[in-house]
């Protein structure tokens, strides 16, 4: 480890000699998770490592995470709920504020939604060396809008693509999350 070279964020390590040729490189993370990554050694030279792979248990944290979440966040925008009662994180309080502003705004009101899947697209560790995670998730909804003054209202299934940030220290939580807002729900 070189102890000059390393931060907070970033192991630095150095390997005196290596011959020239490829090698399989595989590093186990605090949280449990591994990268593994094949590195080719020609000279003196600096390599970050890839391919991340979850364990099943920060798969399905993650997961179960993000969902209780969404379901936090969209079922408040349902009971007009403010962003202290959502969460403490800042960051995750300016993604419901934008949220509620765009649905203030809008000729849509949601009257239910209802997470069923999220699907683990994605997972790599930031610059900061926090786990983001993208998802795709299913939802069903059903919202009530104007149309030609009169009142209309659809349920209908939506995906949308959503990226949550995690930290670990003794467990994950949300750090940060981004996408979902942008595309939901959309109405027929």
């Amino acid at each position: 480890l070189d102890q000059e070279e390393s931060t907070d964020d970033y192991d630095i390590y150095t390997i005196d000699y290596m011959a020239t040729g490829t090698y399989q490189v595989e590093v186990t993370l605090q949280d449990g998770n591994t990268i593994k990554d094949e590195i080719t050694v020609s000279d003196d030279q600096k390599y970050s490592l890839g391919n991340i792979e979850l364990t099943d248990t920060a798969k399905r944290t993650t997961k179960e995470l993000t969902k209780n979440l969404l379901d936090t966040m969209y079922n408040g925008l349902i009971n007009n709920n403010s962003a202290s009662e959502i969460t403490q994180n800042e960051s995750v309080q300016k993604f419901y504020k934008d949220l509620k502003y765009v649905y203030s705004n809008s000729n849509i009101t949601l009257n239910q939604i209802q997470f069923s899947d999220l699907e683990l697209l994605n997972a790599e560790y930031n610059d900061e060396s926090k786990l983001e995670v993208t998802f795709q998730t299913e939802y069903n909804y059903t919202i009530t809008y104007q149309s030609q003054n009169e009142t209309n209202t659809y349920s209908g299934v939506n995906r949308g693509v959503i990226t949550v940030t995690f930290d670990y220290q003794d467990g994950y939580s949300i750090q940060k999350i981004e996408s979902l807002k942008n595309s939901f729900p959309i109405r027929k």
